[in-house]
Order: C-alpha cells, then structure tokens, then sequence
C-alpha cells in the first residue's frame, strides 16, 4: 500500500522541478531577446560608423552620353553612381555605368540570343561634359575627365580637374578586408535628385566566390551597381561590377546568371593593382586625348 505522504511528496517534487524547468525556460528566452537586442544595437552602431566615414565619399557623376548605332546618334544626360578613391579627387566609377542607355542594354544582352546578335555591329559610345557631384549638394559642381577605362574589369577613373583648392573624403582601397562565403557585407549608395541624394546603406552576405573569368564574389543580396563594398570591421572589400557575356557567346542563360550580372564583387585587391595602372597610363596621356580613354585601359591586373 503507497503512502500518501510519500504521494504527496512525488507530487510536490514534480512540481518544483515543473517551476525550476519554467523558469529556466523563461531565463533562456530572457537571454536570448537580450542577446537579439545586443546584435541589433551593434549592427545600428556599424551602420552609424560606416554612414559616418564613408557616406562623404559617395559621389555622383553626371555627364552626356554621345552614342552612335547603325548611322543613328543620339545624346543623352545621364548619371552614375561612384566612389571618391583619393583625396586629389580621383573617382571610381563602373566603366558600364558611363555609358549610353543602348550600348549599356545591349552589353547586357550580349550572348544572350545564343549568339544571334554576334554579327551586329556594337555601338560606339563617348562620354562628355563630366562633372562630379560630392554628396547631396547638386549647386557645387566639379568639372572632371575620363582618364582611364578597363572594359574588361568593368572599372573606370574620372579625375577632377579643378578641385577648388579642396582635398577630398575618400575610400582607401589599399586598407581593404578579404571577404568568404558566409561573411556579412555592406553597401552605400544615394539615391536620386528627387529624394536629395541621401545615403542609402544595406546589407546581406556572401553566397559564392567564383574563379572564372576571374576572381569575384556573389552577394546574396541586392547591391549597387557601381558601388563600393564593406566589411563588417568597415573596411572596404570590393566593388560592384557587371559581368555580362561576351558578344556572340552562344548558348542559353539561365535566369540566375542573367540576374547576377550586375551583382558582382571586384575585391578590392584588384582594383589597387587597375588603379596603379591607370594612374600611370592617365600620366602618359595628352591633355586633350583624355577623353579618347576608351583603349587606354588597364587590362586585367594580375
């Protein structure tokens, strides 16, 4: 026969050890909102820190599109988004970017009809009448040159001619951070004339590391063409460029690869090695060939 002080017993230890689990639970739940809103604050203050040192940097470049197609020109005023990368006003902006609305749509679209556009002649395209923009203030404008392109990178330089006597905010791509799949990232842009040119910062991670046609990192997230890349530490990391098919590739694409064009990552090692290039090609180049920069660029850096 049970004893009822001993049931009694059974009972009133069951429900310590129920009120001892609860409060456990309810400790465990407690830690973790503390540990979400720690990771939330941290993330605010990063957002804050990269705002803060590289939003200057952020710049707009505003020039006219001269396009030539099949005995057809046309002209027409267009901006691009870029990134200060010295304090003597020297920008990096996607060679892509400077260019007309057609020859950049069919860039895109080259390879993409398996080769059926193979035999079109591309269009030729000149850039003019730059000018760079420093953060929202549309009333200063600073007159600037094409003086290097690489194609192939996707990367051109546009240098201020007349800084005003002014040094400039500027990303350091020499001080950069090597990113690996699964590392954070994140980008600053401005948005347009209408909204004020505001800065614009979002964040994702890195979904891929790609070897071919040369090294390049995929984001998981949307990004600016055209823009600079930072790590979590807020050192720069890369550069958004387009890396569309070549002309006259044939075979179909599939839809992921026609979305990732223009959401590639240039590390920004790269780009330090293109720059070194440029700078030293823009030194050779007369005055009044700087705008003719369209062969002199640097090529693929080893």
């Amino acid at each position: 026969m049970i004893n009822i002080k001993g049931q009694e017993g059974l009972r009133g230890a069951a429900l310590v050890v129920a009120v001892m689990l609860a409060c456990n639970s309810a400790a465990r739940a407690d830690d973790f909102e503390k540990f979400q809103e720690r990771a939330r604050q941290q993330k605010k203050e990063l957002i804050s820190k990269l705002m803060d040192q590289h939003a200057p940097c952020i710049v707009t470049v505003e020039f006219i599109a001269k396009e030539s197609f099949m005995g057809q020109e046309r002209k027409s005023e267009m901006e691009s988004l870029a990134v200060m990368v010295s304090p003597d006003g020297l920008v990096l902006a996607a060679n892509s970017r400077l260019q007309g609305l057609m020859s950049m749509g069919m860039r895109m679209a080259g390879g993409m009809m398996g080769g059926m556009m193979g035999s079109m002649p591309p269009p030729q395209s000149d850039t003019e009448d730059l000018k760079i923009i420093i953060g929202d203030d549309d009333s200063e404008k600073y007159e600037a040159k094409l003086i290097a392109r690489d194609s192939d990178l996707d990367l051109a330089w546009v240098q201020i001619t007349d800084t005003k006597g002014q040094t400039f905010k500027y990303v350091d791509f020499q001080d950069s951070v090597q990113l690996e799949v699964g590392d954070s990232y994140y980008t600053i842009s401005r948005m347009g004339q209408r909204f004020d040119r505001v800065p614009l910062v979002s964040s994702s991670s890195i979904a891929a590391v790609v070897q071919n046609p040369r090294p390049l990192l995929v984001g998981s997230g949307t990004m600016s063409w055209g823009g600079p890349v930072f790590g979590a530490d807020g050192k720069v990391a890369g550069f958004v460029v387009t890396q569309p098919p070549e002309p006259g590739e044939q075979g179909a694409m599939s839809l992921e690869s026609m979305m990732n064009m223009g959401g590639f990552i240039l590390p920004a090692k790269k780009i330090v090695k293109a720059m070194e290039q440029a700078r030293e090609i823009a030194k050779k180049q007369p005055a009044e060939d700087a705008e003719d920069a369209e062969d002199a660029k640097p090529g693929d850096a080893p």
